[in-house]
């Protein structure tokens, strides 16, 4: 008998799955496309990814619990199906190698400089592979530990509480900064698309 995915596993996965690259690039994306105070954005950007999800939700419902797959087969031919698969299939290979190449690329500047970042990288998909075998559950599990070891991180945010000072948070909102607006929304909405 299978055990089932608890919600307290589920919460931690999601929540493993949006820190991470995700914590270390939206800084600087906002920084760089709208400037002073771009934090702001992400309630706008937040209003774009809520909709998203709530499509989501809305076909999830639609369809009575059915997944994508189930549903596709029902209703197209497998003959069409299988170039769109494989399609899928690389698109979602090509965002993991790109998130892992990014992450690997921040992993090996604070920690080991002069190794090359393909030893990392061959590592991570070993990794990721042996993972995938085992199926979600033990990749909840697994989060599980990640996160119980680096939840603790959070608390250091308290050591750098004397550096804040409330003149740096100026009136001026999304001055400086990329001035084609549009295109930083768009880079900031993928991000957190990515991560939902």
């Amino acid at each position: 008998m299978k055990e089932k995915l608890s919600a307290f596993h589920a919460t931690i996965l999601i929540y493993m799955t949006q820190v991470g690259v995700f914590s270390f690039s939206l800084p600087r994306m906002l920084a760089q496309h709208f400037g002073t105070n771009g934090w702001l954005a992400i309630f706008i950007l937040a209003a774009f990814v809520f909709l998203n999800t709530a499509i989501i939700a809305v076909v999830y419902r639609l369809s009575k619990g059915k997944s994508v797959f189930e549903t596709l087969e029902r209703s197209i031919p497998k003959i069409v199906l299988f170039p769109i698969y494989l399609c899928i299939c690389c698109f979602w290979v090509t965002i993991g190698c790109l998130a892992a190449k990014e992450y690997i690329f921040i992993f090996q500047i604070i920690a080991f400089p002069s190794t090359h970042p393909m030893i990392f990288m061959f590592i991570f998909c070993m990794l990721a592979y042996l993972l995938i075998n085992k199926g979600i559950y033990n990749i909840a599990k697994v989060s599980t530990v990640f996160y119980i070891i680096t939840v603790w991180i959070l608390f250091l945010f308290f050591f750098y509480y004397h550096d804040f000072k409330w003149t740096r948070l100026t009136p001026f909102i999304f001055q400086g900064g990329n001035p084609d607006k549009i295109k930083g929304f768009s880079m900031c909405i993928q991000l957190f698309s990515d991560t939902s």
